[in-house]
């Protein structure tokens, strides 16, 4: 099934029924999403859903973000419980959580799972993709995650995953690093600012032990990167 999406400058009740005729003629159609400044509007519905590692629901709403190669982001999620075995993770904190496709997944591998995210849609999907695969040991916060960790002192995780935006995780290496994890697993589809915030978390004494490459967009030059750091918890 697929979703359209529209981004109007000037959006009309006029202009969304003229769409309508598109939704009930084509059956691949599910839903269509109407997203502007103005207001937001949707014809049928516009939420997908896909199955991730191990046999887990996830609902993504138009507002949120989700990789575009399914396939791949098995073995991505994969590779991600890979690299965080090995500690006894208590606690994990994963950040920029999006809808939870890594959140859920690491609550295997977790006593307890926290995932900060700065979208609302993404968090109420989140938050409904925990309930609906009734996993109990995750919570989500709402907020932007610089802000979010300078004000809640009480974390001390075991576990730190990073998937930030392709901007990369500089403001938040410090903060992550103060609270001393045993483990960090960084995600990045952007391997130059990952390099640059990989020195930074070297210089806060966290050390490179495992990388893995993931062909998340096929036929471009475009790799997602995972990467493995551990550092001595004081």
């Amino acid at each position: 099934k697929a979703v359209l999406m529209f981004h109007p400058q000037k959006p009309s009740r006029e202009w969304e029924a003229s769409l309508r005729p598109f939704l009930q003629s084509d059956p691949i159609l599910k839903g269509i999403s109407i997203l502007s400044k103005r207001r937001t509007a949707s014809l049928g519905n516009p939420r997908l859903s896909f199955t991730i590692p191990p046999s887990l629901r996830l609902r993504v709403s138009p507002e949120s973000f989700f990789q575009v190669n399914p396939k791949q982001i098995d073995k991505l999620i994969e590779k991600v419980l890979e690299f965080s075995e090995g500690t006894k993770n208590e606690k994990t904190l994963d950040l920029y959580s999006g809808v939870g496709n890594l959140t859920l997944p690491l609550a295997s591998v977790s006593r307890e799972v926290l995932g900060i995210e700065e979208n609302m849609a993404a968090v109420a999907d989140a938050r409904f993709n925990a309930q609906f695969n009734r996993i109990e040991t995750v919570r989500f916060i709402c907020g932007k995650v610089e802000d979010v960790l300078k004000n809640w002192k009480r974390m001390n995780p075991d576990l730190v995953i990073l998937d930030p935006p392709r901007t990369g995780a500089k403001a938040v290496v410090g903060l992550v690093a103060d609270f001393r994890p045993k483990k960090v697993v960084y995600v990045s589809c952007e391997p130059t600012l990952m390099a640059r915030d990989l020195r930074l978390f070297s210089e806060k004494g966290y050390f490179l032990r495992k990388l893995a490459l993931i062909d998340m967009f096929p036929q471009t030059y475009h790799v997602e990167v995972i990467a493995e750091l551990t550092g001595e918890k004081s």
